[in-house]
């Protein structure tokens, strides 16, 4: 059987579907830590903002 791409060309191909694949990984968990990091402020945020009124209402 005849081959209709050379072998050099098929392995660069497996790189290229390879480096895709751990980029798209790499994307996926920056988002995901992002995510996390936004919500781990807006908790951090809440709380102060409860902490304040909590205050204001002893005073």
């Amino acid at each position: 059987m005849k081959r209709l791409v050379s072998k050099s060309a098929l392995e660069n191909g497996i790189v290229a579907e390879l480096l895709l694949f751990f980029w798209s990984e790499a994307e996926l968990q920056t988002c995901k830590r992002q995510k996390t990091k936004t919500r781990n402020e807006t908790a951090k945020a809440k709380s102060r903002a409860e902490k304040r009124a909590k205050e204001r209402r002893e005073l």
